[in-house]
């Protein structure tokens, strides 16, 4: 979700640029333009920044008798907890 946040928000800040860097007269900016970047860009940041805490509530909501992410994380690596 991020990354398509991200792509929002750059593809809007380059459909911008085109009209104000390189002087295309076809760009037309606009308030609702802005407004799909602004809430590409916060969104974005906002998923992002809630990653660690979103992780970090899925480990308390593990099923009991699985394999934690831990677990599994130890396995990949071949180390022990």
């Amino acid at each position: 979700m991020a990354l398509l946040h991200g792509l929002i928000f750059l593809s809007v800040q380059v459909y911008l640029g085109l009209g104000t860097v390189l002087g295309m007269k076809w760009v037309k900016p606009s308030y609702a333009i802005a407004l799909i970047s602004y809430y590409g860009e916060v969104g974005g940041l906002t998923i992002v920044a809630l990653m660690p805490a979103l992780a970090g509530l899925g480990t308390q909501l593990e099923t009991p008798g699985l394999p934690t992410v831990l677990e599994l994380a130890a396995n990949l690596t071949h180390n022990e907890l």
